[in-house]
């Protein structure tokens, strides 16, 4: 992975584009990471760069997060000009899915029992994902956890659910296949792609990487953290630094070239 402000690449790639496609993630991307999922903002100044940026008419802009849709429209507070998917691009009607909210129900009863013994660990409910913050468990809690993870363990192996890993966060998911990567490619062949399009993806977290794998070598995949092992072929170092990019990006790429 390289810096990506240790270069000037990516700015002639986007002077050149004929129209831009810009993924982004949220938590940990458009807001800083914190200690409670309620708590997470969009900076001010992030917001106040994508309001502009989505008015651009060569611009394209899709927000891809694992919490509801419209926790996430609320979240951002732009509702024009920027497409939504939330639970990692899950469509509201699946296959299986009042066969998989019954053991979701089943799931949520055994987390209640384990968290009388886990009073840290932070239960998000996103009605067809349950996210499970482990982030702030202490020492004895950790033990706790671990045993829950078993038992969620073996619901995954008998196929009725998914688990998904994230920052100090685990997903309980149908067990449909779907993905941030299913929704970049699916979004650009609605929108057809062409040559002289260039996609960028900006993400941080393990569910990103399905994104950055999906998008062709010579677009822009942007880490916010290094890691030695992801696809990314970019890093920044924080939140704020993805407020410079957006920046470059709104002063780049003006509304006609």
């Amino acid at each position: 992975m390289q810096y990506l402000f240790s270069t000037r690449q990516w700015e002639s790639k986007i002077v050149a584009a004929r129209r831009i496609f810009l993924f982004l993630d949220f938590d940990g991307t458009l807001s800083p990471i914190v200690k409670h999922p309620y708590q997470a903002h969009i900076l001010p100044s992030l917001k106040t760069y994508l309001r502009s940026l989505s008015c651009r008419k060569n611009i394209v802009i899709v927000i891809i997060s694992g919490r509801h849709r419209e926790d996430l429209i609320r979240r951002v507070g732009i509702r024009r000009g920027i497409i939504y998917f939330g639970w990692h691009g899950l469509k509201v009607r699946f296959r299986g899915k009042k066969r998989f909210l019954n053991t979701l129900v089943q799931i949520k009863a055994v987390v209640k029992k384990w968290r009388r013994h886990c009073s840290h660990l932070v239960k998000e409910d996103k009605e067809i994902i349950l996210a499970l913050h482990y982030r702030n468990l202490n020492s004895q809690e950790k033990e706790c956890w671990q045993k829950l993870k078993k038992e969620l363990a073996r619901f995954a192996a008998a196929g009725s659910i998914q688990l998904g890993f994230g920052k100090k966060v685990l997903e309980i998911r149908p067990p449909q296949k779907f993905g941030k990567g299913e929704v970049v490619k699916e979004l650009l062949k609605s929108k057809c792609r062409g040559r002289e399009d260039l996609a960028i993806y900006i993400g941080d977290d393990l569910t990103d990487e399905e994104g950055f794998c999906a998008l062709r070598e010579k677009d822009l995949t942007i880490r916010v953290g290094y890691k030695k092992n992801s696809a990314a072929r970019y890093f920044l170092r924080s939140t704020l630094e993805v407020e410079k990019v957006l920046g470059s990006l709104l002063n780049l790429k003006s509304e006609y070239n």
